[in-house]
């Protein structure tokens, strides 16, 4: 069992809230988080590391209300905040509202143009939103591009991405070479049950798109 070094230490509870974050304990890790946030009621990051935990667990409304408070108070750090934007962004489509979350996650670009999250935030939402409107496939396939070369072509998230936009444009044989080597690059059990969905879709011809 994790000991906190002081009772009325937010370090300590943060510390404490990320362990279990890590390990899957949502709501520990939230409890720890928040206490953390008595502690030091001003300090962005705490609510940063709530709000990841809140996404973790799917409760979506909490999250973007942290990632909000993120915002408000991160003021010294302003390209800090693409980031930030890019998780709102995404928590944003969760819920439904893909417009509000095209939208969050451009502001991020806007403060960093080489946010990795914010590209492949974007990209995603471009290339899968369940709106016509709301879909780009051209630029989806620029921001996955861009996003996969700056994480070095290795992670997972961003060269699923990069299959989904390519589909969108009805490149489906890259998109289904790119999807493969998102599956291979290793993701969590539900996740991959997820890719093995957009690569079938791919293989028959098929863009993915998000369900409204």
């Amino acid at each position: 069992m994790l000991r906190l070094i002081k009772p009325d230490s937010a370090e300590g509870y943060d510390f404490r809230g990320r362990v279990f974050r890590c390990t899957g304990k949502y709501d520990k890790s939230i409890a720890d988080f928040s206490k953390a946030i008595e502690l030091a009621p001003y300090d962005a990051w705490l609510y940063f590391s709530r709000a990841d935990a809140y996404a973790a667990k799917e409760d979506y409304p909490h999250a973007i209300a942290d990632y909000g408070k993120v915002l408000e108070f991160n003021t010294d750090n302003l390209a800090g905040n693409a980031d930030v934007y890019a998780a709102r962004g995404l928590c944003h489509s969760k819920v439904g509202d893909y417009s509000k979350g095209i939208e969050d996650c451009r502001k991020g670009l806007q403060l960093d143009t080489n946010c990795v999250a914010a590209l492949n935030n974007l990209a995603w939402l471009v290339a899968t939103a369940p709106d016509a409107k709301l879909r780009d496939g051209e630029k989806a396939v620029q921001y996955a591009n861009r996003a996969c070369e700056l994480s070095g072509w290795k992670n997972a998230y961003c060269l699923g991405t990069l299959a989904a936009a390519y589909a969108e444009v009805g490149n489906f044989d890259e998109a289904v070479k790119w999807e493969k080597k998102c599956i291979l690059s290793g993701l969590p059990e539900k996740e991959m049950e997820q890719a093995h969905k957009e690569l079938n879709l791919f293989e028959q011809k098929k863009p993915y798109h998000a369900e409204k």
